[in-house]
Parts: C-alpha cells; sequence; structure tokens
C-alpha cells in the first residue's frame, strides 16, 4: 500500500532501503561465488529474472528461495539477511 512496500507477498514488505541492502548482500555474494547471474538462477532452481530482480531490489526473497541462493553458493541463505533489520547493527 505504502510508498515503501515492494513486494506484497504475505507478511511485511521490506522498505526500499532494506531491499538494496539485501540486493547489494546477493550481488557481493555472487559475485564471491563466481557465478553470473544465469548460473546462480540455474543452480538455485529459479529464472534469471528472479536474480536479476532480486539484485535490483525490486522483488523481495521467499523463504525457499533464500535457502536455494545459499546452498547455490555454498553459503547460508542467513549470510544474506546480514545487517538486515538487526538493531544490534546500528548501535556500532
Amino acid at each position: 500500500m505504502g510508498s515503501h512496500a515492494l513486494y506484497q507477498g504475505g507478511g511485511n514488505a521490506m522498505s526500499k532501503s532494506t531491499a538494496a541492502r539485501f540486493a547489494d548482500n546477493l550481488r557481493r555474494a555472487r559475485m564471491r561465488s563466481g557465478l553470473s547471474q544465469t548460473q546462480l538462477a540455474r543452480a538455485a532452481g529459479i529464472s534469471h529474472s528472479e536474480i536479476y530482480r532480486l539484485e535490483a531490489g525490486t522483488r523481495e526473497p521467499r523463504l525457499g528461495t533464500l535457502l536455494n541462493l545459499g546452498s547455490a553458493m555454498g553459503i547460508d541463505g542467513a549470510d544474506l539477511l546480514a545487517g538486515l533489520g538487526d538493531p544490534r547493527s546500528s548501535s556500532e
């Protein structure tokens, strides 16, 4: 509804700044893994356009997608959420 909502897939939507931070985390992890967007999409079992939207910050990942992305890159999917909405990180 509000201007901050990006994707209303059930539950709360990410704000634009949170989506941008997630997109940054995903892009960095993918590059560290040495994968192209297409390679990551294949390995995670999702479409290339989904990877593109996630990295552009216009789509919020579902839990299964998050886990598949992490697995495809050999990391814990929770690592992609680093620094998002953690009140402890803002006090540093």
